[in-house]
């Protein structure tokens, strides 16, 4: 009796460690696998700027998955995945893009800051800030969402990275709303826009620049209009 009790055991403990040896042994993921079960869980991106879907924005839903339930996958599983979920215009426009590359000769990070380029918002940053300076909340906007966009805005107007002569220049420019103003207000901006370290744009290099170019829209309307010696004889024929 003693024997047989002794014999179970021991069969128990044999089926218990190959049990354990079988756990320990890494099972083989297959990437396709693994590919196909990620792409159920991403939406398909659109490139729509007028009503904010932005690849920039699509992909922070997802940041996510690609690093950590994607991070079985290598990088050109991700690249594969990741083209898997433009719809056709927009995975045409970025073949198209970067040719004579191919999309696998490309690096996870290199396609996501691409596409981040190409279907991003066209806007400057000096655009950015003024939109959030005009910001006010719609009747159709309750109290969080009105917060919410409030918030955008005053991340996307970069504060850490703006210097005081900047918003200077801001003020200034956003100040000439009059419609005499329009090409004088586009030569500023470009102005701005132009801004480097080695020649930076302070609120005195715009209004330098603002004075020379009344000075020369005066100088070109004179130009124009016929001189007073000549209107003078032209009386008198």
């Amino acid at each position: 009796m003693a024997t047989a009790t002794n014999q179970e055991l021991q069969a128990a403990i044999l089926q218990m460690t190959q049990l354990l040896q079988r756990l320990a042994i890494p099972q083989t993921i297959n990437p396709e696998q693994v590919l196909e079960s990620l792409s159920t869980n991403i939406s398909e991106f659109c490139f729509d700027p007028e009503n904010g879907t932005t690849f920039e924005k699509w992909f922070a839903r997802y940041t996510d998955l690609f690093e950590s339930n994607a991070h079985s996958l290598d990088d050109a599983a991700k690249v594969r995945l990741l083209l898997r979920k433009l719809d056709t215009s927009s995975h045409s426009r970025y073949v198209n893009y970067i040719l004579p590359k191919l999309p696998k000769e490309v690096t996870f990070a290199e396609t996501v800051k691409t596409l981040v380029k190409i279907f991003g918002r066209q806007t400057s940053v000096f655009h950015k800030r003024h939109q959030c300076l005009q910001l006010v909340k719609s009747e159709a906007d309750d109290i969080i969402t009105y917060g919410g966009k409030v918030n955008r805005a005053c991340e996307e107007f970069e504060f850490k990275d703006l210097k005081i002569e900047q918003f200077k220049c801001l003020l200034f420019v956003c100040g000439l709303k009059a419609t005499r103003y329009a090409d004088i207000r586009a030569r500023l901006l470009s102005r701005i826009e132009g801004e480097t370290a080695e020649a930076p744009v302070t609120i005195q290099t715009l209004i330098d620049e603002f004075q020379r170019l009344v000075n020369l829209k005066s100088d070109t309307t004179m130009i124009e209009q016929p001189s007073s010696s000549k209107h003078l004889r032209e009386k008198t024929q």
